[in-house]
């Protein structure tokens, strides 16, 4: 089973940039308190933290002790961004929320996504918010949302993110 977290981009990105995201994970994982089940040291985290390119539309997420382990992160664009988008607008479509205007406003512009795809011990430990600071790097750059299914859409708000809409 895969959890997802998805960035939804109304700029396109351009190629995935594993220094760009290093920094962007470090500066939040650092600022912002997470309380997963299975927390570590976030400096730990880091330091085993590595970012590897597969292509300009693909990255491997390598932060386990277990080096052999990685969460997926892929861009998409096209078809495949628009299919998110309708998927997402359609989970929205009953959402009261205040920010669910906002939401729809991104997802209605939005011409790319960035997924994650965590396995279910990577969100239960540091996978999760490992994630979210991905999510939340991209999405600054381009003044994106961020969905974490089973938790809500968040934007980025200084080094944390700050909920729109909650599950």
């Amino acid at each position: 089973m895969s959890i997802w977290i998805r960035t939804f981009s109304p700029r396109p990105l351009g190629p995935l940039n594993a220094e760009a995201l290093q920094s962007g994970i470090r500066k939040r994982l650092l600022a912002a308190p997470f309380n997963p089940d299975e927390e570590e040291d976030p400096e730990v985290v880091l330091s085993r933290l590595r970012i590897s390119p597969r292509s300009a539309d693909l990255l491997e997420l390598y932060y386990r002790a277990d080096a052999k382990r990685f969460i997926p992160v892929e861009r998409w664009v096209g078809d495949a961004a628009a299919e998110e988008v309708e998927e997402a607008l359609e989970d929205l479509e009953d959402a009261l929320d205040p920010g669910a205007a906002k939401v729809r406003a991104i997802l209605n512009r939005t011409v790319e996504t960035v997924a994650f795809e965590l396995k279910l011990s990577d969100a239960q430990g540091m996978g999760w918010p490992l994630a979210i600071a991905a999510a939340a790097t991209f999405a600054e750059q381009c003044s994106g949302v961020i969905y974490a299914e089973d938790s809500g859409w968040m934007v980025p708000s200084g080094n944390e993110v700050e909920f729109l809409v909650q599950e």
